[in-house]
């Protein structure tokens, strides 16, 4: 690999890694554990039924937001968000998603997912047991081969 890719690649790997958005959340008292666990016994269309009805519950009326093509948009952001948490490099990431690298890159700058994790103080980090950290593999030296000679 020639050292601009190795570059790039642990420039890459540095914007992403160690960042939990789920830490984050905690950091600033929106989720804790008992909050996640009830929300992960709940089905993906369950919670966006709950949020879009708790949402027009406080706003108190039911006309003039163009919720209906805006959730899509919503709906990428939330996935790019959630899988660059997870992966510790943007290649790993479009990955997860089935996406090209360039297709991803693309996504990431128009919903400007680099912005959240610029939001994030440096000491949140992942947590020991997300799936990023089991994820991790670890680094193997590469053994010099022993040639053997003959007298």
């Amino acid at each position: 690999m020639s050292w601009k890719k190795e570059k790039k690649k642990r420039l890459e790997a540095s914007k992403l890694a160690g960042k939990s958005f789920r830490d984050f959340l905690r950091s600033k008292k929106r989720s804790n554990e008992e909050f996640e666990v009830m929300l992960n016994n709940l089905r993906f269309e369950e919670i966006i039924a709950l949020k879009f009805e708790l949402m027009y519950k406080e706003m108190g009326y039911l006309s003039g937001l163009p919720v209906w093509t805006a959730s899509t948009p919503i709906m990428k952001e939330a996935m790019l968000i959630a899988v660059c948490s997870l992966a510790h490099t943007k290649t790993a990431a479009a990955a997860l998603l089935g996406l090209r690298l360039e297709d991803f890159s693309k996504f990431y700058n128009k919903y400007q997912i680099q912005s959240y994790f610029d939001q994030m103080p440096d000491w949140v980090d992942s947590c020991k047991y997300t799936p990023a950290s089991l994820a991790k593999k670890p680094r193997h030296r590469k053994s010099k081969k022993k040639v053997l000679t003959t007298p």
